[in-house]
C-alpha cells in the first residue's frame, strides 16, 4: 500500500533572510521550485559551497505555522524535512523551537520525525540536528528545557543547542548584553549537564560547553535599551573561545552594516544595527580566533 499523501498544508517554504532578487510581489514565503527559479537559490548554494562554504537550513521560529503543527504524523514531517535535506544536499538541521511550536505534542512529532531521518541517513553521512531555543539571563525556559528531553528521549543524537543571546528584557544600570549572554550561556551549561545525565549521558564540561552555541541579536533588540554593541560582541568572541563554545553566530548578516538616513526611523530595522559600524564589523568581531565550522 502506498503511504497517505502528504496534505498541503505539510509542505515546507523557504523564508530567506537575505537575496539580491527582488521578492515575489505579496509573498513572503517561496516553494522550493520558486526559491529555485526566482531567487536562484540553487545556484547560489552550489556557488557558495564551490566557494569552500556549507550551508544548513533553520526551520520553524516566530513567523509562519511551523511544520510540526501543520503535518499529521511523524512520517509526514520526516518526509516535509527530508525534502529539503535532498534538494539541498543537507548534513545539518537547525530546529528553531518558538510560540507554538513549543507545544508538547509539536515536540514529540518533532522528536520522532528527526529521529527518523537520523536512522535512515547513509553509513558515514550523519545529520547534525541543533535546536535553536530561546534563553534568559536563567538560561533555558521550561519550554527550551522540554524540547532538550523530547529529542533525548526519542533517541536523537542532538549536536547541539543554539541559545538566542537577546531581548532580554530591561537590564540593571551596569548590566551589560555581553554580562546577560554570559549569565544565560553559564546557566544553560549547567542545565544542559544535568538534562544529559537524566538521559543516561552524562558529559563532562568541555563536552557541554561543545553542545552549546551563541547567537546575538546585533546592534538594537527588540527590547528597548537592550543593545548589543561591538564591544559585547568582542567580549563573547572571547568568552567563547575561552570555553571552547561549539557555535557562534549572528542575527542577521544582512543586519550587520549602519542604517543610513531612511532607516533610522525604525528601530530595530531588519536592514541594520542601529548602531555606528562599517558593514561587517560584527561578523569580523565574533568570528575572531573562532575556527568551530558546525
Amino acid at each position: 500500500m502506498r503511504p497517505p499523501a502528504r496534505p498541503p498544508w505539510c509542505s515546507p517554504s523557504l523564508q530567506p533572510i537575505q537575496t539580491n532578487h527582488a521578492p515575489l510581489p505579496g509573498a513572503e514565503h517561496y516553494s522550493l521550485e520558486e526559491a529555485g527559479n526566482k531567487l536562484h537559490l540553487d545556484a547560489q548554494i552550489r556557488q557558495f559551497r564551490a566557494d569552500g562554504n556549507d550551508v544548513a537550513v533553520s526551520f520553524g521560529g516566530q513567523r509562519g505555522q511551523d511544520l510540526s503543527i501543520a503535518c499529521h504524523d511523524a512520517a509526514a514531517l520526516a518526509d516535509a524535512y527530508g525534502t529539503v535535506i535532498s534538494r539541498y544536499g543537507l548534513d545539518v538541521l537547525d530546529l528553531d523551537v518558538e510560540g507554538s511550536s513549543a507545544e508538547p505534542s509539536a515536540m514529540r512529532l518533532r522528536a520522532e520525525a528527526v529521529s527518523r531521518l537520523q536512522a535512515g541517513r547513509p553509513d558515514g553521512q550523519p545529520l547534525q540536528v541543533w535546536l535553536t531555543l530561546p534563553v534568559t539571563r536563567s538560561g533555558l525556559d521550561s519550554d527550551g528545557k522540554n524540547s532538550v528531553e523530547a529529542m533525548l528521549a526519542a533517541g536523537v543524537d542532538v549536536a547541539g543547542i543554539n541559545i538566542m543571546t537577546m531581548n532580554f528584557g530591561p537590564l540593571e544600570n551596569g548590566v551589560s548584553m555581553l554580562a546577560a549572554s554570559r549569565q544565560a550561556a553559564e546557566a544553560t551549561h549547567q542545565t544542559l549537564q544535568q538534562l544529559y545525565s537524566q538521559a543516561g549521558m552524562p558529559a563532562d564540561s568541555a563536552q557541554t560547553w561543545r553542545r552549546i552555541g551563541l547567537t546575538p541579536m546585533i546592534g538594537d533588540n527588540d527590547v528597548r535599551g537592550n543593545t548589543f554593541t561591538l564591544d559585547d560582541a568582542a567580549g563573547l568572541n572571547s568568552f567563547a573561545v575561552e570555553h571552547g563554545v561549539g557555535r557562534l553566530s549572528l542575527w542577521s548578516i544582512n543586519r550587520d552594516t549602519g542604517c543610513t538616513i531612511q532607516e533610522e526611523w525604525q528601530r530595530p530595522s531588519s536592514h541594520c544595527s542601529g548602531i555606528d559600524q562599517d558593514t561587517g564589523d560584527f561578523a569580523n568581531e565574533l568570528s575572531r580566533g573562532f575556527t568551530d565550522s558546525s
